[in-house]
């Protein structure tokens, strides 16, 4: 069963940029393009937060954006 009460990352688009933040801490980016984004957040997961499972969890956000 999901935990639906967990918080999970934003990312906020406009036609041209892309913000992702980081719901453990204040980082936050932007970038042109939503897999570039979240590439990002898996880069910051895993060296900022020592979280051995940020690709996989960016990789499954990916694949979710585009099969929305």
């Amino acid at each position: 069963m999901r935990n639906e009460k967990r918080k999970s990352p934003a990312i906020d688009a406009t036609d041209h940029t892309i913000l992702i933040t980081c719901d453990k801490c204040e980082w936050r980016e932007l970038h042109d393009d939503r897999n570039a984004a979240w590439y990002a957040l898996a880069r910051h997961l895993k060296t900022g937060h020592d979280d051995p499972y940020a690709a996989k969890s960016a990789a499954r956000n990916i694949y979710r954006n585009h099969h929305e």
